[in-house]
């Protein structure tokens, strides 16, 4: 599909995201463009950063598209935060983006610090605007770590990697 906006843009989908981290980090790149795909029906009256904009209500192929056409996802989380939001991960990997992830016990299986993506510390919005800006300025760091992204996710998220595990898992336990 086409963008759904013009320009480039980063996004986040926010069913599981710590909002005033990611905020607050939004506030220190003004010139970097977020789409942020809520279902929340109450976010920031005011102080809501001009470079956001908020996706209210899209469905999953809208949410997917915006996946497809940015640049890169952000996924920040409170370490209390369980489950992770796995699914976005694994789609973000599959189109091929990397993405800026909260380093937490929760995505250690799935997020690789600067091998498909870059980790940071938790409710830090400087780490995270500061990490936020170095990827978005480093165009040929952000194709690298979403190749590396889409081949693990191929390699250990597919269907047919799915099925493998359970064939082997079946096998050894002698079924």
């Amino acid at each position: 599909e086409a963008p759904p906006y013009a320009g480039e843009y980063i996004c986040a989908i926010a069913d599981h995201q710590d909002l005033s981290t990611l905020m607050a980090a939004m506030a220190k790149i003004p010139d970097i463009p977020l789409m942020l795909v809520t279902k929340r029906r109450h976010l920031w009256r005011s102080g809501l950063p001009s470079n956001v904009r908020i996706v209210k209500a899209a469905s999953s192929q809208q949410i997917a598209n915006i996946l497809k056409q940015s640049r890169f996802v952000v996924l920040a989380m409170t370490p209390d935060q369980i489950p992770c939001d796995y699914k976005t991960l694994v789609t973000a990997m599959t189109l091929r983006k990397t993405f800026v992830v909260t380093d937490l016990p929760s995505v250690s299986d799935y997020a690789f610090h600067n091998s498909n993506a870059v980790l940071c510390p938790s409710s830090n919005p400087n780490a995270f605007a500061q990490a936020i800006r170095d990827l978005w300025n480093d165009i040929i760091k952000c194709e690298i770590l979403g190749s590396n992204g889409q081949e693990f996710a191929a390699t250990f998220c597919s269907q047919t990697a799915s099925q493998k595990h359970f064939r082997q898992l079946l096998t050894r336990r002698g079924f």
